[in-house]
C-alpha cells in the first residue's frame, strides 16, 4: 500500500529492528507502513481494545537488546 504512494513497507519482529526502521521511515519523509510482530508477552493486538496494556514497559526489551550487543 505505501509503495503506491511512493513510500515503503517494513516488517519488524523485535525492538531493535523497530527502532531502526522507525527512524528510517521518519527520516524518509514519505508514507510508510510498519508491520510489527508483537510478542505474546506484550499483550493482545490493538483489535482487542479491552486487553490493551496502557503502561507498556520497554525496559526488558531494551535490556535484552543490550545483552545481545554485549555478547
Amino acid at each position: 500500500m505505501a509503495k503506491a504512494f511512493g513510500g515503503d513497507n517494513y516488517f519488524v519482529s523485535n525492538y531493535d529492528e523497530m527502532k531502526n526502521v522507525f527512524a528510517r521511515a521518519v527520516n524518509s519523509g514519505r508514507p510508510n507502513i510498519i508491520n510489527v510482530q508483537i510478542a505474546p508477552s506484550m499483550g493482545k493486538e490493538s483489535g482487542h481494545i479491552g486487553n490493551l496494556n496502557p503502561k507498556l514497559n520497554l525496559q526488558p526489551l531494551e535490556e535484552n537488546e543490550r545483552s545481545h550487543h554485549n555478547d
